[in-house]
């Protein structure tokens, strides 16, 4: 069973509190570098390789929003994404290395609040993640202005203020 009671809850007036991410790719480097990332901006993440390991990560947590790859072994992400929506409004944001635009379609009309084609630059990604919970969850996506003061600090240092994340090359790359 899909958990779909939301883990964001912000009181009026109060900072959000800190939005929890499952990604779900079956490459290990992709996802283990898109869970470091989405930490430094004030992120948690939970990284998985495929649909059994999402179930069971939903089944033990609520999650804000789920990064999900189109092409992972065994199930599709496109048959995630559908098992995900039939059972939760958790927002969903569809990455892939393959981002023509019939698979885009395909996947927003299967549920997907949003698509993302690698290579991407991480900013980008957490820029859509809420977007898309701005969307979904008026007023409950702005991360604390502290989050975004050291967030720019730690990107410039460690990237030089950028980083996309590479699938065919398994690496990122920072510019």
């Amino acid at each position: 069973m899909i958990s779909s009671s939301p883990a964001l809850t912000v009181a009026p007036g109060a900072a959000p509190a800190m939005l929890h991410v499952l990604v779900v790719d079956d490459d290990e480097d992709i996802r283990s570098l898109i869970c470091q990332y989405l930490h430094g901006y004030a992120m948690s993440c939970v990284g998985v390789g495929d649909g059994r390991a999402m179930r069971e990560a939903m089944a033990s947590r609520p999650f804000d929003v789920i990064v999900l790859d189109l092409m992972l072994p065994g199930e599709s992400g496109l048959t995630l994404c559908k098992e995900i929506r039939s059972q939760s409004a958790v927002p969903i944001l569809m990455i892939s290395a393959h981002g023509e635009p019939i698979e885009r379609i395909i996947s927003l009309e299967v549920g997907a609040d949003d698509f993302v084609s690698k290579p991407f630059d991480i900013r980008e990604l957490v820029a859509r993640i809420h977007s898309v919970l701005r969307r979904t969850r008026p007023g409950a996506s702005r991360p604390p202005a502290s989050a975004a003061t050291s967030r720019r600090a730690r990107s410039s240092s460690a990237t030089g203020g950028s980083m996309s994340a590479c699938a065919s090359c398994r690496t990122s790359r920072a510019w």
